[in-house]
């Protein structure tokens, strides 16, 4: 059997336990959708750091992709995993995201950049979710509602963890023995600046596939 069918099942199997974990935190532990929702997207994005390790053909990924968009729509046409679901806002989000990782990984396969993905997923995994929790949590105190902008509601708080945890990300994935400190702390500063405006104005769950893209491009830009 071909190695990569192997990586296949077992992607496929780490993820439906991903998600049945999910929906056990919002049946069980009453945990909100919200918060049940972007731990999924955390927990998936972080596993799709291990794509370029195992597949050594973007079929897969697209395959994997594709098997979950489908999961995604018909849980929202027939109302199963409501721990992805259930949620008040209108968002597209879960739909973007294997379009985003199929996207990255297949643009990094083809220059043969993996740093790319790397710094997209990541800003996903971590950057995301960062910025989203502070701004939940900062709504939620009762001393009073921060100050939103836009018409997603972003907060300056949140999009600020954005920043800082874009940047720290950048610098840690970055290629250090490609560029001098000068240039490090110059591209770290453009992909969370950049990317940071995109969280904040994007919306319906956009910035799934904006943020990567935009990072991407910034990489790009420098030849990186």
């Amino acid at each position: 059997m071909n190695i990569n069918v192997v990586y296949l099942l077992f992607f496929n199997i780490l993820f439906i336990i991903t998600l049945q974990i999910g929906e056990l935190l919002y049946k069980r532990l009453k945990l909100a959708p919200e918060i049940t929702r972007k731990l999924l997207h955390t927990s998936g994005a972080l596993m799709c750091l291990m794509f370029p390790k195992y597949f050594t053909d973007q079929i897969y990924v697209l395959i994997l992709g594709i098997e979950f968009l489908l999961v995604f729509l018909a849980s929202k046409y027939f109302g199963f995993y409501q721990s992805v679901n259930n949620v008040k806002r209108k968002t597209y989000g879960s739909y973007f995201f294997p379009v985003a990782i199929y996207a990255a990984f297949l643009f990094a396969s083809y220059i043969g950049n993996w740093t790319v993905f790397y710094l997209a997923v990541l800003l996903l995994a971590i950057s995301d979710p960062m910025a989203f929790f502070v701004g939940y949590f900062l709504k939620k105190k009762k001393s009073g509602s921060p100050k939103t902008f836009g018409s997603g509601g972003k907060t300056f708080y949140g999009s600020l963890s954005f920043f800082l945890s874009a940047f720290i990300i950048s610098l840690l994935v970055l290629p250090h023995n490609q560029m001098g400190i000068a240039t490090l702390l110059l591209v770290a500063f453009a992909v969370s600046s950049t990317t940071t405006f995109t969280e904040a104005v994007s919306t319906y769950g956009t910035d799934n596939i904006t943020i990567p893209v935009v990072a991407i491009a910034v990489l790009v830009l420098f030849n990186l």
